[in-house]
């Protein structure tokens, strides 16, 4: 099983059952996808919770980048509540469809219009649901690499029309959705040992225009994560602990042909998660990721850090 998130995109590795070490198909938190399946005609429910802390701007630091024909913005924190349902087509082939809802708290951004004085624009509860992802994976190899391919498509189900705390609308790329129909490529890998598992994916989301004119930057994800069983060999429940790197690049978003250098860049992260296999359906898990390096375009606010937390229920 697995999950996909929009804008931060989260995602669960899958591991299998062996002998000594069962990984289990209810892993949850962080962003490297397995290639393990659900059985046919098997479901799994995930829900799910990320937190992240962002870096704040006093007024005069985004009076003076707007004045300066900078976009720059920040928040207090951004959340996400998911809800992700998957079915076992096949063995082989798993569907699933994952549906967010964005919350961001504390907006504030510079605006300047080139003749009036500049002056700061808040928002202080921006909310919505987020674009809706559907993702299908085929599991190619089995033993002892397992490899399987990803496609599906980001559909753009999300809220466009929320507005600053003045009644204006807000910047296309600061809504809940974005309203672009794109597509998902990725591929994942995994080898599994007695009581060690490492994974590795790349996911790469193709982004078109969508509403007021808008086309988010194209993503690539990159992941490499290794998860140990700590307690409970043969028996439930069952602790793993993990260690995660994750590279994420973002392409400039558009608006018509004007490129935002505002917009984009790349953020490596190191995560360390923790995840319960309290029964042989029954899954919690969480993650804490903090930010190795920022390469941002232009002036933008940096993470501190997200937490993840999720659980998931095979049936």
């Amino acid at each position: 099983m697995f999950r996909l998130f929009p804008l931060q995109i989260v995602i669960l590795l899958c591991a299998s059952a062996v002998a000594f070490a069962d990984h289990g198909k209810g892993a949850v938190g962080g962003k490297t996808i397995g290639p393990r399946t659900l059985r046919e005609e098997s479901f799994s429910l995930d829900a799910g919770f990320k937190f992240q802390k962002e870096q704040e701007f006093s007024d005069q630091r985004l009076i003076t980048s707007a004045t300066n024909d900078h976009d720059l913005h920040g928040t207090d924190w951004t959340a996400e509540i998911f809800v992700a349902l998957s079915y076992g087509v096949t063995d082989r082939l798993t569907v699933s469809l994952s549906v967010p809802f964005e919350i961001v708290h504390g907006f504030k951004a510079g605006e300047f219009d080139g003749v009036n004085p500049a002056e700061v624009v808040t928002a202080n509860s921006i909310s919505g649901f987020g674009d809706a992802t559907l993702l299908g994976k085929y599991r190619l190899l089995d033993n002892p690499v397992e490899l399987a391919v990803l496609g599906g498509l980001k559909i753009p189900t999300g809220k466009t029309t929320e507005r600053t705390d003045d009644g204006e609308l807000l910047e296309p790329d600061h809504q809940p959705g974005s309203g672009s129909w794109d597509p998902l490529l990725g591929v994942a890998v995994a080898r599994q040992f007695e009581t060690f598992t490492l994974g590795a994916s790349v996911l790469y989301r193709i982004t078109t225009r969508g509403r007021h004119d808008f086309t988010p930057g194209q993503q690539v994800i990159f992941a490499v994560k290794g998860e140990l069983q700590l307690l409970g060999l043969g028996t439930f429940p069952r602790l793993y602990g993990s260690l995660e790197l994750s590279e994420q690049f973002t392409a400039k978003d558009k608006e018509g042909t004007v490129t935002n250098h505002d917009t984009g860049g790349s953020i490596i992260g190191l995560g360390f998660g923790l995840r319960l296999r309290a029964t042989e359906k029954l899954t919690f898990g969480g993650t804490v990721t903090i930010p190795l390096y920022q390469g941002l375009y232009g002036e933008q606010h940096k993470e501190r850090y997200e937490i993840l937390f999720g659980t998931a229920v095979d049936f």
